[in-house]
């Protein structure tokens, strides 16, 4: 993952502007992670740092950063292209068919098998809102719009924070970032606990919690555990990533039972 994020800057905004916040170095830097946080003018700069070390702004930026890193190796390739041409690839994808062969061909994050799964479980739950990146930019913030959000089932879908928001519907390629950026902050979460034995359930129930019954959701979550497996050597995070597993089997389940196997 390191080698695909060139750097990761954490900035403060002294306005409620959306602007660009560029990276300041001496060197260019064709990709990268920015965090911004924006504050008032008038705000003292001791009061701003104040409030970052609060566990509402720690969850944001954690959350931002797991599924910014997660876009950089969705839409990143083993061949190392640089942003814009990476950019101008998916840029040329028309449909929901040319995202899926872009994924096969430049992304090493999720195999050809695992791949069509998660595609049966999308469109069993509507499909997904766009069919290509005419457009929009694969390393933009995505938010559902309101009728979106309002007007379809959204279950089974990635989210980045707000379960009632559902960023993965928009597209496979941010469905896929959604899902592992979820797994990825989740094994960290348990690798820095004073415990990881005692916390692997705890963390991933409470993640499971959080979207109850959607039994395609999990399931997403499982390819992305078995995915992770195969790039960790270290013991620890590959034994987290099978704890896991077992919990998610566990709640898939439970959701069948529950519903008689008419789960979604």
């Amino acid at each position: 993952m390191a080698r695909r994020i060139g750097r990761i800057v954490l900035v403060i905004v002294r306005d409620n502007s959306q602007r660009l916040v560029s990276f300041k170095s001496e060197s260019y830097v064709d990709i990268g992670i920015r965090l911004a946080m924006y504050a008032s003018p008038e705000i003292e700069e001791d009061i701003i740092l104040s409030q970052m070390d609060s566990p509402e702004t720690k969850g944001r930026l954690e959350g931002e950063f797991f599924v910014g890193a997660v876009r950089l190796l969705v839409f990143g390739d083993p061949n190392q292209f640089s942003r814009s041409s990476r950019e101008d690839k998916l840029n040329k994808c028309q449909n929901s068919a040319d995202i899926e062969k872009f994924i096969e061909s430049y992304t090493d994050l999720i195999d050809k098998q695992s791949l069509k799964e998660w595609l049966q479980i999308s469109e069993k739950n509507g499909g997904y809102v766009t069919s290509g990146y005419v457009t929009t930019r694969p390393f933009n913030t995505y938010q559902l719009r309101q009728k979106d959000k309002e007007g379809l089932n959204c279950e089974n879908f990635g989210y980045n924070d707000d379960p009632e928001i559902r960023d993965g519907r928009l597209n496979l390629a941010e469905d896929i970032a959604c899902v592992f950026g979820q797994i990825l902050r989740s094994l960290y979460a348990v690798e820095y606990s004073e415990n990881p034995q005692e916390a692997i359930e705890t963390v991933i129930n409470d993640l499971l919690n959080k979207t109850p019954g959607e039994t395609g959701l999990y399931k997403k979550y499982r390819i992305a555990c078995e995915s992770l497996i195969n790039w960790y050597q270290d013991g620890l995070k590959r034994q987290i990533l099978t704890g896991f597993i077992q919990a998610i089997n566990a709640a898939i389940k439970n959701a069948e039972e529950n519903t008689n196997g008419q789960s979604t």
